[in-house]
C-alpha cells in the first residue's frame, strides 16, 4: 500500500518513489527523443566505418539459427531473409509461419544431443549446402532457487545453453575452415557477468558460453599469424583469417522466457525489443564485425561492477535490485 504525500509517494517499505509526473516525463524522453538520437548517431557511425573482410552474400552464405522458431531467434531469421540469406532453423518445434517462409529450412533438433547434431549436419549439407553462418541462440532457464531445482533440470540447462553451442561449433567450424568462409555468433547474456538469485544455472551456463567464446576468439586468431622463430610451427586451426566471431550479451529481452522477470529500472535498464536486437546483430554481421555486442548501454558496465571488491559489489547488488529481478516463489 502506498501512502501519498504532497511531495513524494512513500511505499509500504518506506522508500521514496518517483512522482508520477517525473516518471511520465522520463518515460516520454526515453521512448521519444533518445531513440531518435540513437538512430541518427548509428547512421553517422555506419557511414564512417567501412565494411571489411567477407560480407554477407546471398549466393554464398547459408545461416543456421538455433532456437529460430520464436523470440529473438525468429527475429534474426526474419532479418536474414530480408537480406535474402538462405536460413536453416534448428529447434524442437517448427516456427508457426513455416509454410509461408521462403528460403527457410526447418530441422527438428534437440541441440543437447551431440549425436543428433551430427546427423542433422549431414542432412543439411545434402539438402541445403555448407553452413557459413552459425548463430547459437537457443536457451532455456529455470526461475527456482538452487536448492529447489532438480539435477535433471540443471543438467538440461547446461547442455542446451553451453554444451549445445560447444558441440555445434565443433561440428560446423571444420567446414567453414575448409571453404575459408565463416561467421560464428554466440548469444550469451549480461547475466553471465552478474547473475541474479534464482537464475543460478542460467547464469552459470551463460558465463560458460562467454568463456567459450573468448577461447574461440584466441584460437581463431591463430589463423592469421605464424611463429617465425619455429619453422615447424603449425597453427592449431588452419585458415586465412576470414572466419569472424561475435559475442552478444544483451540485457532483459521482451520474450516469453523472461516474462516473470522485472527490470529494476525501465530508464537505466530498459527491456530490449527482440526485433531491434536482431537488427543490431545482423547489422554487425553485415559489417563483418568481430568482438562483443552489449545492449542496452548499461550492460557495458557490468564487467566493471563485477571487478569490485566484494563489499562494494554486494552494495551494488543491493542498491541496483539485482536479486529482485526474479520474484521469490
Amino acid at each position: 500500500m502506498k501512502v501519498s504525500t504532497r511531495r513524494n509517494d512513500i511505499d509500504s517499505r518506506g522508500r521514496l518513489s518517483r512522482l508520477p509526473v517525473r516518471r511520465d516525463i522520463a518515460a516520454a524522453l526515453y521512448t521519444g527523443l533518445i531513440p531518435r538520437w540513437r538512430s541518427v548517431a548509428e547512421k553517422v557511425v555506419e557511414s564512417a566505418i567501412p565494411i571489411v573482410g567477407v560480407q554477407l552474400d546471398p549466393k554464398r552464405d547459408i545461416a543456421l539459427v538455433t532456437g529460430g522458431a520464436g523470440g529473438l531467434g525468429q527475429e534474426i531469421v526474419r532479418e536474414l531473409r530480408r537480406r535474402q540469406i538462405v536460413t536453416v532453423i534448428l529447434d524442437v518445434v517448427p516456427p508457426p509461419d513455416l509454410e509461408s517462409l521462403t528460403g527457410v529450412h526447418f530441422y527438428a533438433c534437440d541441440i543437447s544431443l551431440p549425436g543428433r547434431i551430427r546427423v542433422i549436419h549431414e542432412k543439411i549439407i545434402q539438402d541445403v549446402g555448407h553452413v557459413t553462418i552459425l548463430i547459437n541462440n537457443a536457451a532455456i532457464t529455470s526461475d527456482l532457487p538452487l536448492d529447489r531445482v532438480d539435477n535433471e533440470k540443471i543438467e538440461q540447462i547446461i547442455r542446451v545453453n553451453l554444451l549445445g553451442p560447444y558441440t555445434l561449433i565443433r561440428e560446423f567450424l571444420p567446414s567453414m575452415i575448409a571453404i575459408d568462409r565463416g561467421y560464428i555468433v554466440n548469444i550469451a547474456s549480461v547475466l553471465g557477468f552478474v547473475t541474479p538469485a534464482r537464475l543460478t544455472a542460467y547464469g552459470a551456463s551463460k558465463g560458460g558460453l562467454i568463456a567459450l567464446h573468448e577461447s574461440l576468439v584466441d584460437e581463431l586468431e591463430q589463423y592469421t599469424w605464424k611463429d617465425s622463430s619455429n619453422p615447424g610451427y603449425v597453427p592449431l586451426l588452419k585458415s586465412r583469417g576470414v572466419i569472424r566471431s561475435l559475442l552478444v550479451c544483451p540485457g532483459k529481452i521482451t520474450t516469453k522466457m523472461f516474462d516473470n522477470a522485472r527490470s529494476p529500472s525501465k530508464i537505466i535498464a530498459p527491456d530490449l525489443d527482440p526485433q531491434y536486437l536482431a537488427k543490431q546483430i545482423v547489422k554487425a554481421m553485415e559489417y563483418n564485425r568481430s568482438g562483443t555486442l552489449k545492449l542496452p548501454y548499461y550492460t557495458n558496465m557490468m564487467c566493471y561492477f563485477k571487478s569490485l571488491n566484494w563489499p562494494w559489489f554486494r552494495l551494488f547488488r543491493l542498491t541496483a535490485g539485482v536479486d529482485a529481478i526474479i520474484a521469490a516463489k
